[in-house]
């Protein structure tokens, strides 16, 4: 009996999968991360600075330094529990990179 010829492409599907992920290695702005569908869809804010502004831990002036503090306090990660479908804000971070990689492997 004759066993059937199959071929293995699974190489192949690895490599692709490698570029997609370089193009999504390095740095990403949080807006970029945050984009106003996944906002919508995950938060009552439209946008991350919307959502920043309601919190009420930072002052309009505020530094870049400032906000990475705020985004690591707990206070953050409460206000992030009671206004999103997350329960920290590094759950939610994670849930955006997922949702971001899943879009360009789409593309």
């Amino acid at each position: 009996m004759m066993s059937p010829n199959l071929e293995w492409h699974g190489d192949e599907i690895i490599e692709e999968l490698k570029r997609e992920a370089e193009q999504v290695t390095g740095r990403v702005s949080l807006q970029d991360l945050f984009t106003v569908d996944f906002m919508r869809e995950h938060t009552k804010h439209g946008t991350l600075d919307d959502m920043v502004t309601a919190s009420k831990l930072l002052n309009e002036d505020c530094s870049t330094e400032d906000l990475a503090a705020a985004l690591e306090s707990q206070e953050w990660n409460q206000f992030v529990a009671e206004n999103s479908d997350f329960s920290s804000w590094q759950e939610m971070i994670t849930a955006a990179g997922e949702s971001r990689l899943e879009g360009l492997l789409e593309e």
